[in-house]
């Protein structure tokens, strides 16, 4: 091989390492996208195990503990949705129904900035994780009584 062989089969080469990155990259984000629940009929009861899951704190049902349940909601059901992927179809709707929010549209601006006070505010993150713990706690003790 001369030179120029050698600078093309590294090329080729280099690209080909390339494409298998991406496609290695690919299923991994597919896999951690993945939702953790898909039957949205749950979300009255993920709603219902949040709120029982931070009632010891007394917190009024304002903009922020909103923003706790939709992080909460969106990490279950479509976890790339926090970082401003779109949403499922109809999710937006039954979030709202849900919380009793008369717009749909609140949601979405509600949505607008909880991956960033999930990394900046510790409150903001023990209070979500405390809820996910719960709920996946009870959630999965029920699929395993039924």
């Amino acid at each position: 091989m001369n030179g120029t062989d050698d600078m093309i089969t590294a090329r080729l080469d280099a690209i080909v390492g390339i494409k298998r990155l991406k496609q290695r990259a690919c299923e991994h984000e597919a896999w951690l996208t993945r939702p953790l629940i898909e039957d949205t009929s749950l979300l009255p009861e993920v709603y219902r195990l949040f709120n029982e899951a931070l009632a010891k704190y007394g917190y009024k049902h304002d903009v922020l503990y909103r923003q706790k349940f939709i992080f909460v909601a969106l990490y279950l059901f479509s976890p790339q949705s926090i970082l401003g992927y779109k949403m499922p179809q109809r999710l937006r709707g039954q979030l709202a129904r849900v919380q009793g929010v008369s717009n749909p549209v609140r949601v979405s601006y509600s949505r607008a900035n909880i991956e960033f006070y999930y990394r900046t505010f510790p409150r903001f993150r023990h209070d979500v994780n405390e809820a996910l713990r719960h709920i996946m706690a009870r959630l999965s003790a029920g699929s395993a009584q039924a």
